[in-house]
């Protein structure tokens, strides 16, 4: 399930200078990445509620705490998140 929906809703895309991976699918967590959590510095999942994005950032290697904490969010080095009226990552084609 979690690879069908990655690979259906996933992209590429870049977050504060790191290359990511994101997917518009919330509640997914670092382990529904995959193997896309080891081929990127940061994996992430967003969702949009009609008002605004809830963002959840995952890395096994940079501190996505101080991304969240640039985007007025918080959490920890390997997990953090932020809630956004415009995301700060868009597809890289």
């Amino acid at each position: 399930y979690c690879r069908e929906m990655r690979d259906a809703f996933g992209f590429e895309t870049e977050i504060a200078g790191f290359r990511a991976y994101a997917t518009n699918i919330y509640k997914f967590g670092s382990g529904g990445f995959g193997e896309k959590f080891q081929e990127y510095p940061v994996v992430i999942s967003y969702v949009h509620d009609g008002r605004q994005f809830t963002v959840s950032l995952y890395s096994g290697s940079v501190d996505v705490s101080a991304i969240a904490k640039t985007n007025g969010g918080g959490g920890h080095k390997g997990a953090a998140g932020f809630v956004c009226k415009d995301l700060p990552f868009r597809r890289i084609q």
